[in-house]
């Protein structure tokens, strides 16, 4: 465990062999014709560079360091705990807890990788609990979804803007700025409120995103969604040429059906692939992207006129039934696992980038095939 955690988490650094990092330092690159040994010592150079300048805390402490503070720890103790304890080599103390060698009492926890990377400060914590693992969860969402303007910042802003107009109409001597305000119809108070908040308002990347490629203003629920093992999805293609291969021969040795396993108590089958196969002349002219995108299987006895029943060799014949999508909410989202071509790891080992081979266009054309093809 702590080979693994020492692996992750550095609360060390090396000042003394620290460049300055300036506008041409740039991350070592994995393209370049080097040992796995020469990246290495590249990267932890680099990383040690990044730290020392962004991961040391400011002895002076700032407003942060102070805030939220308890009754009873002093007035001035950090709540980052800094300056924290040295340790000349990672141990586990006799509580079970694990430290990580310190050489710097004043370092925050970093990795070099992520180090290089962003080539910006960092925070990076192990959460070996369900307590710290739920805490965090609380604390990202909390973070996320809350509102940059609280409550009391808006009553304070309106007060002063209702001020400054009152202000400005009782002068006897207006300058240019009181003349302005004055011009302000006093029915737009709400108005001009809400546009002095919204303009140091800050947003999210997400509502960038969303923003920018015209999204609907509203979250899809996890139900939507419907996963496509690429795995699967080459090998039942592969199956089926395989199949009409031998037919178009006349061979005696065809394959015969498909293998499918279920299992008799479950609910429904296991597979979309075996669904697919055998979803009736009803649906024949869709994709298997189509029908994902479309095609619910339901329980016979919540079945309605319009829904279409599977082809009679399906071994749930009879039991369920195909229900198409009728409304915009009941279209699901595609998502895939998996790699695209299952020499993808071996062809990304080859250094400076891997070329455009017939292994790789074949996996991809055989993924394209059975997503849109019926």
């Amino acid at each position: 465990m702590i080979r693994y955690l020492e692996a992750i988490i550095v609360q060390s650094i090396n000042i003394d062999s620290s460049p300055d990092i300036g506008p041409t330092n740039i991350p070592p690159s994995s393209t370049c014709q080097e040992s796995d040994y020469e990246f290495y010592v590249k990267l932890s150079a680099d990383s040690n560079s990044v730290a020392c300048k962004n991961q040391i805390h400011s002895k002076n402490h700032n407003a942060t360091c102070f805030k939220y503070r308890q009754k009873g720890l002093g007035k001035n103790f950090c709540r980052f705990g800094m300056p924290r304890n040295l340790h000349s080599h990672s141990e586990i103390n006799e509580l079970g807890v694990i430290h990580i060698a310190r050489n710097h009492g004043w370092v925050n926890l970093w990795n070099p990788a992520i180090a290089s990377c962003i080539r910006s400060n960092q925070d990076i914590s192990w959460i070996p609990t369900v307590t710290k693992c739920l805490c965090l969860i609380y604390y990202l969402t909390n973070y996320a979804t809350k509102d940059d303007v609280s409550s009391y910042q808006m009553l304070v802003k309106a007060a002063l803007l209702k001020q400054s107009i009152e202000k400005a109409k009782a002068t006897l001597t207006p300058n240019a700025e009181d003349l302005r305000i004055r011009k302000k119809n006093i029915d737009q108070f709400a108005l001009q409120c809400f546009n002095s908040l919204s303009h140091d308002r800050e947003i999210s990347g997400v509502q960038i995103a969303n923003s920018l490629l015209q999204l609907p203003t509203y979250y899809t629920e996890n139900d939507n969604f419907v996963s496509v093992n690429l795995w699967w999805l080459r090998k039942y293609v592969r199956i089926a040429i395989e199949s009409v291969e031998l037919l178009s021969n006349n061979s005696s040795d065809a394959v015969g059906e498909e293998q499918c396993t279920f299992q008799p108590r479950s609910d429904f089958p296991l597979s979309r692939f075996d669904n697919y196969k055998w979803r009736g002349l009803d649906l024949a002219r869709l994709s298997f992207f189509e029908y994902c995108m479309l095609v619910q299987t339901r329980n016979i006895y919540e079945a309605t006129t319009s829904d279409m029943d599977f082809d009679s060799k399906h071994p749930k014949y009879g039991i369920y039934v195909q229900r198409l999508a009728s409304t915009k909410c009941q279209v699901k989202t595609i998502t895939f696992t998996g790699q695209l071509s299952e020499f993808q790891k071996e062809e990304e080992s080859v250094q400076g980038g891997h070329p455009i081979t017939t292994a790789i266009k074949n996996d991809f054309a055989e993924v394209l095939l059975g997503l849109f093809v019926p």
